[in-house]
């Protein structure tokens, strides 16, 4: 699978529409690390109008819990750089303002 964007043949050929790319060493890999972290059970649903990718990462923060709160106290984890741990907390402040 080197050289394609790899998360979108992966969605393409879990929904089906890429059957010629089972058989690929890169992309069984990249199933066996999904099968792993318990991402085989994302669903993707080709009768909803949310992108399949959209569809991914929803189910993705169901798997492993994740909650703006939660991810938010993990941001230090995230962030390592200060330069940056302030300018991402500076936006995350902005956004609870807005809301």
């Amino acid at each position: 699978m080197t050289g394609h964007p790899s998360f979108t043949i992966y969605i393409m050929a879990r929904t089906g529409q890429l059957d010629d790319v089972a058989a690929d060493p890169g992309f069984q890999a990249t199933l066996r690390v999904m099968n792993a972290l318990g991402l085989d059970a994302v669903e993707f649903n080709a009768n909803s109008a949310q992108p399949a990718e959209e569809q991914f990462w929803e189910q993705f923060d169901g798997v492993f819990r994740l909650t703006p709160e939660s991810m938010k106290e993990e941001l230090p984890i995230f962030v390592t750089d200060p330069n940056n741990r302030v300018a991402v907390e500076a936006l995350l402040n902005n956004r609870a303002i807005a809301e």
